[in-house]
């Protein structure tokens, strides 16, 4: 359906100027940033089917992404896309950290001296940095200048680890480029969403952590199977 949208505006763009060059840009915040760049990557790879003339320039723009593929899928969209996207994140958001190893164990002393790291997500980053070792995962133009921000430090006041966790990753964003949000943020307002939200936190890399573990234990089992036959 999303091909059939894209083949369709690119059709709209060549019935009104035959030649002319334009822009499709994909875009996501977060977990939507790195489908954003998987996306970006399929287009580009499918380009012939929807654009024959090759008149279109796919850009990429992600804000606070996680890592989309290892070391080989970047230096291929390095070669591919890489001057066309770019990577926004702000220094105190934790999630632009995952799921390289170098960068996730920046993460324990990230907010230090004025927030400490609750000790069960301390105890459990060397462990997550253990389980995705060996998938060599790394940002798309990690080498490159990517206007990196630091908006909110982190909040002295509160001494909210998981409040601030979520400001940096959310308001931020908004408060950098001088945007009103669609939604109230209730986590000022409603101390509620506090608990709330830890919750959810720690559900999500509880998660997170055990779908790697499967993954990497699949991906051992074929390796193995492999090798014996």
């Amino acid at each position: 359906r999303l091909m059939d949208t894209v083949r369709d505006i690119a059709a709209a763009r060549r019935a009104e100027a035959p030649g002319a060059p334009f822009e499709i840009t994909v875009t996501g915040h977060s977990l939507g940033g790195a489908l954003a760049t998987a996306m970006a990557m399929y287009l580009r790879c499918r380009q012939r089917l929807w654009d024959p003339d090759g008149a279109c320039t796919v850009r990429c723009v992600t804000f606070g992404s996680p890592t989309c593929g290892n070391r080989l899928f970047a230096e291929w969209y390095d070669r591919e896309l890489g001057a066309t996207t770019k990577r926004v994140h702000c220094h105190y958001d934790v999630v632009p950290y995952a799921w390289d190893p170098a960068t996730l164990a920046q993460l324990e002393h990230l907010y230090d001296p004025y927030i400490k790291m609750p000790r069960a997500i301390a105890l459990a980053v060397p462990l997550c940095i253990r389980t995705v070792a060996g998938f060599h995962y790394q940002h798309v133009r990690a080498g490159a200048a990517s206007p990196e921000f630091v908006d909110l430090p982190p909040n002295r006041e509160l001494y909210d680890y998981t409040a601030d966790v979520c400001a940096q990753h959310i308001r931020s964003y908004f408060n950098f480029y001088q945007f009103q949000p669609l939604f109230p943020m209730l986590l000022d307002h409603v101390p509620l969403w506090k608990d709330i939200i830890t919750f959810a936190s720690i559900t999500l890399f509880i998660t997170l952590l055990f779908c790697f573990f499967l993954t990497r234990c699949h991906w051992r089992g074929g390796k193995q199977k492999g090798d014996a036959a």
